[in-house]
């Protein structure tokens, strides 16, 4: 398999996501064709996942009517936006025409995160009166899973757990760096 890092140009990275999304797609509908689920990007939140069901989840960035359809109908509340860059213009029309709470973190660089960013936004994404929340970043990868991991790790799990969770959602191409991040906010 090939190894994508973040010298990887992000042009690159994004057509390789694209394609493991297709294959993924594919293999799930010919499993379960008529299981909304299968149709991933398709029909649902970009690498959409269930931190705490009816409570917070997470996903990339939503971008296609069908994205904020799925946001609707889990009842989301709050947008915990972790983007490089902050939410879209697409977000913020959305989050003002239903009245959502929209909370914007900047996590700094890559490779030289801001830990209190990761934990602001893991305490907004855990205040009981966000939920529903959603937890997103770009690609609902990388940004979005150090956040996920934070909120794992304060909610006592341990830290092999969060990592699996940070692995499963950063596939196929984890970054070691923010591997090396959770480890040290684990151990701080």
């Amino acid at each position: 398999m090939t190894a994508l890092d973040r010298a990887t140009p992000k042009s690159l990275r994004r057509a390789f996501y694209t394609l493991h999304h297709a294959a993924s797609i594919v293999r799930n509908v010919a499993r379960a064709p008529l299981a909304r689920a299968s149709w991933g990007v398709l029909l649902n939140l970009p690498s959409f996942g269930v931190v705490e069901r009816a409570a917070v989840y997470r996903s990339g960035s939503p971008r296609a009517p069908c994205h904020f359809e799925h946001a609707l109908e889990l009842g989301i509340r709050t947008l915990v936006c972790v983007r490089g860059g902050g939410a879209t213009p697409a977000v913020q029309s959305f989050a003002a025409q239903y009245g959502l709470r929209l909370f914007e973190y900047d996590l700094g660089p890559d490779c030289a995160y801001d830990e209190a960013a990761i934990c602001r936004a893991a305490d907004a994404a855990l205040d009981a009166a966000h939920w529903p929340a959603l937890v997103f970043c770009d690609g609902g990868r990388h940004r979005a899973g150090m956040v996920v991991a934070m909120i794992r790790l304060r909610q006592g799990r341990a830290l092999h757990a969060a990592l699996a969770e940070y692995y499963a959602f950063a596939e196929p191409w984890p970054f070691s760096d923010n591997v090396l991040f959770i480890a040290k906010c684990q151990a701080g």
